[in-house]
């Protein structure tokens, strides 16, 4: 019986062993972790200083477009006690988390992945990576497997870095098998600013936040990018991209970045960056995340928010007609306050694209409103965000142009609602009176266009673009002349009295006097401040203004009403 018994024994040994043996699926991929060759991968120093004893603790799958795959940790067995506390926990938090996190991504590749624990000596390669008391390298060149460093330095190697770091990594991993060679190694050289480091590391950045919520040292990626990115553009950053994904991801959904990073350019040359960039985004996306930035709308990938502090910008005053120059350079997050103080304004931006303002207080983004009214005195400001998705520099001209101030006219600001609205001329009192009293000159034809005049119920008024044609003949003279023109500024009426106050006025035309044969046109030029006071009176659809002319009298002016009331 006992010889019966350890044949059993020995049997169900051998089941076990079998079924553990099918159990672990087949990895042919990975390679022999107690193969010096291959352990001196990872870091030379493993196999060169001492004895390594390769020991497995995690095998987890992913399924991608490369089909399933897995992730395994391996480890000195001997540094097992040097382990920091928690941080075994942590990476392999890390690894199901990024598995399953990689699930929302879309489409997407990444092969057998490896990531060998180091605990006793830090990296000393070129192109590791530092997170806290953790450093790290990911080693894409493999068709068939990703190896991953990691350097467990010190306390820091804890639960609140390790699952991030990992995952982190891991996309890595991912670019390396999603994306061509020539996209991976648009990465610059380690300390030299540009290529594709601003969209590796950002984007890698990003998923680790899909995957475990955001260590601190996440916050640092944020402040950088609260630093550069008033003078900096988005492909001469490098972690502080992170602000960009963190934003792509959560705006447009975890699926899009892939398709993001797939368009991304084979070459580190700024020129390459900024037309692949622009390619992969319409322009008005691009804008959007500025928007949705400095209205701190941005959020990781856990759906908390990243605590940006946007930076204001320079701060542009407008108080009397001028044009201000914003330079709009390529990827930069351009932001300012415009400020357009007492008065009326018209204002025009060229060219109209790659940016767009929000009231001071209001996080609703569009193109520059015109007008723009500050005629009680209190100025009006307006956030503006600028991104040029473009491969050069964009000049921004924005012309104010004051068509009228906010001081009373004649002495009050009363208004007749009764003249508020759009007014045409119907009858010139002047022409009249020319007609019948200009001999020996005789005007013999007037043509008038436009000759309309708005008074607003803010005390503003504005006149058409008017064109007036005049012809005057005497016995030996005849003179022709063209005139064109409008004018804008304040009105008032109180006591019967009409009151135009112009701000802002120009006119141009020509006269031709031909005497005895001989013709000689002069250039005529008009314009300036001017304040005028006459009677009138008022009707529904009629104004009629009564105008001094010396000792001639007076005439009148018609006009007919031929607009509402207008703010």
């Amino acid at each position: 019986m006992p010889h019966a018994a350890g044949l059993r024994t020995v049997f169900l040994l051998a089941v076990l062993l079998t079924l553990a043996c099918l159990a672990r699926p087949a990895h042919a991929s990975f390679g022999d972790c107690n193969d010096g060759a291959y352990i001196a991968q990872f870091d030379e120093r493993l196999t060169s200083e001492r004895d390594f004893m390769c020991t497995e603790s995690e095998h987890v799958p992913v399924t991608s477009d490369a089909g399933t795959t897995h992730i395994r940790i391996i480890q000195d067995l001997v540094a097992d006690w040097a382990t920091p506390p928690g941080a075994m926990r942590s990476i392999k938090d890390g690894v199901m988390a990024s598995a399953t996190a990689m699930s929302r991504l879309g489409s997407f590749r990444i092969p057998d992945v490896t990531i060998m624990l180091v605990d006793d000596f830090g990296p000393r390669r070129p192109g590791s990576e530092a997170f806290g008391d953790i450093a790290a390298l990911t080693d894409m060149r493999g068709a068939d497997e990703c190896r991953i460093t990691l350097w467990l330095l010190g306390p820091g190697a804890r639960a609140s870095y390790a699952a991030a770091v990992v995952a982190h990594e891991l996309f890595h991993c991912v670019h390396g098998a999603s994306l061509t060679h020539a996209q991976i190694f648009s990465y610059p050289r380690p300390g030299s600013p540009g290529g594709g480091a601003w969209w590796q590391e950002g984007s890698a950045d990003w998923f680790s936040t899909l995957a475990v919520p955001a260590p601190r040292f996440m916050s640092d990626r944020v402040s950088a990018f609260d630093a550069h990115s008033p003078d900096t553009s988005l492909d001469m950053m490098s972690y502080d991209a992170y602000v960009f994904f963190a934003w792509l991801g959560g705006a447009r959904g975890p699926e899009s970045v892939m398709p993001f990073l797939r368009s991304m350019a084979s070459s580190a040359s700024a020129s390459a960056q900024h037309a692949a960039m622009a390619a992969a985004l319409p322009a008005d996306q691009w804008l959007r995340f500025a928007e949705d930035y400095l209205d701190q709308r941005i959020h990781d990938g856990q759906g908390a928010s990243i605590g940006s502090t946007p930076q204001t910008g320079d701060t542009h005053v407008w108080e009397a007609t001028r044009t201000q120059e914003i330079r709009l350079a390529p990827f930069v997050l351009t932001r300012a306050l415009l400020e357009f103080r007492c008065g009326r304004w018209r204002i025009e931006a060229r060219p109209a694209r790659f940016h767009a303002v929000s009231e001071e207080s209001s996080t609703e983004w569009g193109p520059l409103p015109s007008p723009v009214s500050a005629t009680d005195s209190e100025p009006r400001r307006f956030r503006f965000a600028g991104m040029a998705a473009a491969s050069s520099a964009t000049p921004l001209r924005i012309v104010g142009t004051q068509e009228s101030g906010c001081a009373e006219c004649a002495g009050t600001r009363a208004v007749d609602q009764c003249l508020v609205g759009t007014w045409e001329l119907t009858s010139h009192g002047a022409e009249q009176w020319m007609r019948e009293h200009g001999r020996p000159v005789q005007l013999t034809r007037v043509d008038r266009a436009n000759d309309t005049m708005t008074l607003r119920n803010d005390g503003t008024f504005a006149t058409g673009a008017a064109s007036v044609g005049a012809e005057v003949r005497s016995d030996d003279a005849h003179g022709t002349g063209q005139l064109a023109g409008r004018a804008s500024g304040r009105w008032s009426a109180d006591s019967g009295r009409f009151n135009l106050c112009t701000d802002a006025s120009a006119a141009s035309g020509t006269i031709a006097v031909t005497i005895h044969g001989r013709t000689t046109t002069v250039p005529m030029v008009a314009g300036g401040p001017s304040t005028m006071s006459n009677a009138y009176t008022c009707s529904t659809s009629t104004l009629r203004v009564t105008m001094p002319m010396g000792s001639a009298g007076t005439v009148d002016n018609v006009y007919n009403k031929v607009g509402g009331p207008v703010e």
